[in-house]
């Protein structure tokens, strides 16, 4: 093709070009909305590995891991008690800035307050605060 035809191609098509990538983001952003609202714990597992990863950290834990230690801990607070059936987050008993593990081992399930609240602390330091 001769190079003045492939600009005159690309001035006849680049309205339709930008309309098309505009509704095909718009679409994508509406499917990956659906699906975190379909899959929750899915979307925890993925934060989480991602975090650990930025983090170096070793272990991993999947999404039927969080379940399980939910309903080890009879679907309450692993700090205060209230129930996490509504509303949970995944903590890290040491977190993964003190050089805390991603794995099983390390994991519990926490209210989004004592979560909240106990943010990188080592757990000793944040049993002082609960008393």
């Amino acid at each position: 093709m001769h190079p003045d035809s492939d600009r005159e191609y690309y001035q006849r098509t680049i309205e339709a070009r930008r309309a098309y990538d505009k509704e095909r983001r718009a679409t994508g952003r509406d499917n990956l909305k659906r699906w975190y609202a379909l899959n929750p714990t899915k979307n925890r597992e993925y934060i989480a590995r991602r975090r650990a990863l930025k983090m170096n950290s070793t272990g991993t834990h999947t999404a039927a891991d969080i379940t399980a230690q939910n309903e080890r801990q009879s679907y309450h607070c692993y700090w205060c008690g209230t129930s996490t059936r509504k509303a949970y987050h995944v903590d890290h008993v040491i977190p993964l800035s003190l050089g805390g593990s991603d794995g099983t081992e390390n994991i519990v399930i926490a209210c989004p307050t004592c979560n909240c609240s106990k943010g990188a602390k080592h757990p000793m330091d944040y049993a002082g605060v609960l008393c």
